[in-house]
């Protein structure tokens, strides 16, 4: 509930059903760091079932490995000096540049695809690290990756409403 009344409110957008289970999952991951705030990490974590898996396959991988390289890169979580905001300034940041990805895809709402790409967008999170150093990815590749499955989801799409 926390991202539809406090994220949806402060920036007039909606938000899909995975970027909702993918922050809800990041509260829980902050649980697990024994965080009360929801850092940028934490939402990558919450974010990377969600991740189209064309994504992961497109850079030799998939979502458990993401998925378990992130833990060992996060390992002891840092200290943030967050004042009492639950959410992150980072992640607000993420979540407006999301919605700037999104408006330029034409879309009504922020997808899940769309926000790993404003992670990445950002840089200096753990989502960044491992792309852009292990699987050497650039935005503009995984955009394209992004792009491209989604063309092709729609092709499929529209060939179905045709039988």
């Amino acid at each position: 509930m926390i991202i539809k009344e406090q994220l949806g409110a402060e920036f007039g957008f909606r938000f899909s059903q995975s970027v909702t289970d993918a922050f809800n999952k990041g509260i829980e991951e902050a649980a697990n760091f024994n965080s009360d705030v929801i850092g940028i990490d934490h939402l990558f974590l919450g974010l990377i079932p969600h991740i189209n898996p064309r994504i992961f396959e497109a850079f030799g991988t998939d979502n458990k490995r993401v998925y378990d390289a992130s833990k060992f890169i996060m390992g002891i979580p840092k200290d943030e000096d967050l004042g009492r905001e639950l959410i992150s300034l980072k992640v607000k940041n993420v979540f407006r540049s999301g919605i700037d990805e999104a408006r330029d895809w034409q879309d009504s709402e922020l997808k899940s695809d769309v926000l790993f790409l404003a992670m990445l967008k950002k840089g200096d999170n753990v989502a960044y690290d491992i792309w852009t150093k292990e699987f050497r990815a650039t935005v503009n590749r995984v955009r394209l990756v992004a792009a491209r499955s989604r063309f092709e989801s729609e092709q499929v799409n529209m060939f179905l409403k045709m039988l």
